[in-house]
């Protein structure tokens, strides 16, 4: 009885509001409305007041590479309050080269693109906590562009950097001057964060930006002799083109209170590098990588020629042949694959159980509309890699897996060294993992 006299005394309300709801007469304003002649301004949507792009120039006017030094290019940004859009930005330059040989032929980037000029990079907030840093960025790109991006794009886009192109960005007179244009997402994976998201001013404003050039041997292809030992090759009209969004007072406020109480998180990949020098012969490599991360994505190999490291005739970031008879990854208790990889082919394109695992580690199986530019041919002959997924899932976003002191990782190749003769075998690794940027009012702390 009581359950039935509070129900009736609760609806009662309800009727009543229902009932002075529709009791007001809006006939006229529903006839508007039905008949669209309700003229009203809609809701503005737009956080942003307006976009930009804005120049910003480095410490010098030029900078220098040659054959046994080379400089480093630093850049202090001042944004201001503008928001930077990283991956629609783009770092521009000139280059001249002083002094050539003159000969007929003009060199190249082989394999590689415009970004074989950047040995390493470097990225610092203004309170000094350092965000980034990528050695050997260099060769890291020349492979991470070739698995990555597709023949079209190479077409495109790559095509304004020189990748993978028999044309010289020089002339075989020297009478040209180059202009180069590399995309800041490309320079450095820290430029590439996750969801695409905007650098904050918090963090974009002060930011240092340290490119550390490359010598030229290195960076170029020279079969026949354009460079000779007093080339230089002089950069000039050096420039960043910051994509820069100004927003509305209300998101700027709203944005800046989050900072200054929990902070902005800005999750981004960064590289981890290691080299090291194997003698010749050497039929059993075994890498451990002293690195510890709480994500870790992916991890590749490259085993080359140490004779054409630095020999400037023959393209420097190709790999050697596909010798590699067996390999897998430890972590921990864990082996990636589960099962040591062996290839037993002997013909002229092997290692295609390798060039799969490569691609699947780039997620290139599972996404055949992201094609990858590298044929077997390729991976056979001048752009092998030893690499895999350490993610739990790849259609995951962030799904790494821990290495610390107890769980560290470790490649185990075996390759075939009877036509080493006396050249040395280098080893570059390469380690991808997530990053965390905590970005407050006056500080940045990073946690990887």
């Amino acid at each position: 009885m009581y359950t039935y006299i509070y129900n009736t005394m609760y609806r009662e309300p309800q009727q009543q509001a229902q009932t002075t709801d529709t009791y007001e007469d809006k006939s006229d304003e529903s006839d508007l409305l039905i008949n669209n002649l309700i003229y009203e301004m809609p809701r503005s949507l737009s956080l942003a007041v307006s976009r930009n792009y804005v120049q910003q120039f480095p410490q010098r006017a030029t900078y220098d590479m040659s054959s046994n030094r080379s400089d480093t290019i630093v850049f202090d940004l001042n944004t201001g309050l503008s928001f930077v859009d990283p991956q629609n930005s783009y770092m521009k330059f000139k280059m001249k080269v002083v002094s050539p040989a003159g000969v007929l032929a003009a060199p190249t980037f082989g394999v590689g693109s415009g970004l074989n000029i950047i040995r390493e990079t470097r990225i610092r907030s203004r309170s000094g906590t350092e965000l980034s840093r990528t050695e050997n960025a260099n060769q890291y790109n020349a492979y991470r562009l070739n698995y990555t991006k597709s023949a079209s794009w190479v077409n495109t886009i790559g095509s304004a950097m020189f990748m993978r192109t028999t044309s010289s960005p020089f002339n075989n007179a020297n009478t040209w001057i180059c202009e180069m244009t590399l995309p800041l997402s490309e320079i450095d994976s820290f430029f590439r964060p996750h969801k695409g998201v905007l650098l904050p001013p918090q963090v974009c404003s002060g930011l240092r930006l340290e490119f550390g050039l490359e010598t030229i041997q290195r960076a170029f292809v020279d079969p026949a002799g354009f460079f000779n030992g007093t080339s230089t090759i002089q950069l000039s009209d050096i420039s960043l083109m910051l994509d820069q969004v100004v927003m509305s007072d209300e998101t700027s406020k709203i944005l800046s209170l989050e900072s200054s109480q929990s902070g902005l998180e800005y999750v981004y990949p960064r590289v981890f590098s290691y080299s090291a020098t194997y003698p010749a012969g050497s039929s059993n490599i075994n890498i451990q990588l002293s690195k510890a991360v709480s994500q870790a994505n992916h991890i590749f190999t490259v085993l080359s020629n140490n004779t054409n490291y630095n020999l400037g005739t023959v393209d420097s970031m190709t790999s050697e042949t596909f010798k590699v008879q067996s390999h897998q990854y430890r972590l921990g208790s864990s082996y990636y694959p589960n099962q040591v990889l062996v290839e037993s082919a002997t013909n002229a394109l092997k290692g295609s159980s390798s060039y799969l695992l490569a691609m699947s580690s780039f997620d290139k199986l599972k996404s055949p509309y992201k094609e990858s530019d590298v044929s077997l041919s390729d991976f056979t002959n001048q752009l092998s890699i030893i690499a895999t997924d350490l993610s739990r899932n790849s259609s995951l976003a962030i799904s790494g897996v821990p290495i610390n002191n107890s769980r560290t990782v470790e490649a185990l190749i075996t390759r075939d060294a009877s036509g080493d003769g006396v050249n040395k075998v280098n080893v570059d690794c390469y380690l991808e993992y997530t990053s965390v940027a905590k970005i407050f009012i006056d500080n940045v702390a990073v946690s990887i």
